[in-house]
């Protein structure tokens, strides 16, 4: 959760959407586990007067301690639940023992709920750690705080789904029956996204494409038919992006401000871009990529691509981290072409703002892409994306045409075949334009940082996903 601890987008969602709904007048709480990152962070957080034991199997009931803060610049709370045995480590996910740990914090979740007192409405959960929540709220007894909530998952990257060997099952205190192929089980093992999947009132991807393409076999990493099962109770909802912090109007991370209605500052940006790569300053398409270097993000077409990009008229600038082939591709790309590539391998939120800010065009040739929030930032501060036709890329990227940019709807270029032909191509039309058709582009620009990106839109939306759960039909299956 942002600003405590992140590791991928599912913490710029759940640092920005309570705010968005407390915004739209309800009242939200957010309980995240106590990581040793959080502890060290320098946060105004509190001991609680709360404590509970947990039940954890084989190693007892540990105790769990609440501690108490406030999402910085609101009254939201945010519950950190505290057990230094399972979260005070250097790490975050990368753990021999996660299914205890997660199994620890969905129960925490739930007793957490009960101690608060009032009654809950919804309690909406985020990915496998948590998908275990729908199932307890399901299969065992509750108390007046959660015996009437109902259950929301959503799943930001189903390639994740919480897979542990069978011996794993003595952690979770469910009721054998529930290891079973339309519960729990799958291919031998317990998965845990699978189980939420099962008993969740309601599911929700984080965008519409995406919600479409896991329910078949390219998309569905196995778990297709139980998705598709389940389809009347799933939703896509784009997500929004925080325009607090990504808003070129406000922002404090570049040198200079503009506004779609003024975009003079993006040019000094872009000079500045240039200049902290040690790239000439000239007048040329300047091409960013913010990333991780993995076979996800389709690191390898661009690696594909990259030989015949350099021989066009163009600058290109890097920011990303990942396998160590790429790193020392790029690298020897730096060194080979330094007048026109620009590499920085690392993790650098400054660095993204001034990428935003700076470059003309945007990368993204993801082979899936859930939702994804460069191109929703590329969009926002006028730098036209170029991407590949999947999931949250196919919601927000409506590919150029000379009609579509007068029309106000064209806002930058997609190429449909995953290939690096395709791809090419794509960044060939992006150039051509930007060469020869300045009006075409600015009005791309304009079509882009005039759209409605925040998180207000995606917030009504889970709203109406919260209202529906609320009047499906309740599955119960105590015994």
């Amino acid at each position: 959760m942002v600003p405590y601890v992140k590791t991928g987008g599912l913490g710029d969602v759940i640092g920005a959407l309570p705010k968005a709904l407390a915004q739209l007048g309800h009242e939200v709480v957010v309980a995240l586990p106590y990581y040793r990152q959080i502890q060290y962070g320098g946060w105004t957080i509190h001991p609680s007067n709360i404590f509970f034991d947990v039940y954890l199997g084989p190693e007892g009931s540990p105790t769990v301690g609440i501690l108490d803060g406030r999402i910085p610049g609101t009254d939201i709370p945010v519950y950190f639940v505290g057990s230094d045995p399972h979260f005070h480590r250097d790490g975050i996910y990368e753990f021999s023992d996660n299914a205890a740990r997660y199994i620890l914090f969905s129960r925490a979740v739930i007793q957490l709920a009960q101690s608060l007192g009032g009654k809950f409405d919804i309690i909406h959960v985020n990915d496998w750690h948590t998908a275990l929540v729908p199932v307890i709220l399901k299969t065992e007894p509750q108390s007046e705080a959660t015996r009437d909530a109902r259950s929301v998952l959503t799943i930001h990257n189903l390639a994740y789904q919480g897979m542990f060997g069978e011996g794993a099952w003595q952690y979770t205190g469910l009721p054998r029956r529930l290891y079973a192929w339309d519960r729990l089980e799958h291919q031998g093992a317990i998965n845990f996204l699978k189980g939420g999947i099962a008993y969740a009132d309601m599911i929700s991807t984080v965008s519409e494409r995406y919600a479409l393409e896991i329910q078949t076999s390219e998309f569905g990493a196995q778990l297709e038919g139980t998705l598709a099962y389940r389809k009347e109770r799933l939703a896509g909802i784009l997500n929004g992006i925080d325009t607090d912090e990504w808003n070129p109007e406000i922002d404090t991370f570049i040198p200079q401000k503009f506004s779609f209605l003024d975009l003079t500052g993006k040019q000094k940006n872009k000079e500045v871009l240039q200049d902290f790569f040690h790239l000439p300053r000239r007048n040329c398409p300047v091409i960013g990529f913010v990333g991780r270097l993995v076979h996800q993000k389709g690191i390898d077409l661009l690696a594909g691509v990259f030989s015949r990009m350099m021989e066009e008229d163009v600058q290109f600038v890097m920011l990303g981290s990942g396998e160590y082939y790429y790193h020392r591709l790029f690298q020897d790309a730096h060194r080979a072409h330094p007048a026109k590539v620009g590499v920085a391998l690392t993790f650098s939120n400054e660095i993204a703002h001034l990428i935003e800010a700076g470059a003309d065009m945007f990368l993204m040739p993801s082979r899936y892409e859930p939702c994804g929030l460069n191109q929703q930032y590329s969009l926002a501060y006028g730098t036209i994306p170029i991407v590949h036709d999947t999931g949250g890329l196919y919601d927000c990227v409506i590919d150029y045409s000379r009609e579509g940019a007068e029309r106000g709807t064209s806002n930058g270029f997609v190429f449909h075949e995953f290939s690096t032909g395709a791809f090419f191509h794509g960044i060939q039309r992006a150039i051509e334009v930007w060469w020869n058709g300045q009006e075409a582009w600015k009005l791309m620009q304009k079509n882009g940082m005039s759209a409605d990106w925040s998180w207000k839109r995606s917030a009504e939306k889970y709203v109406k996903l919260y209202e529906r759960a609320l009047e499906v039909p309740y599955f119960d299956d105590r015994q």
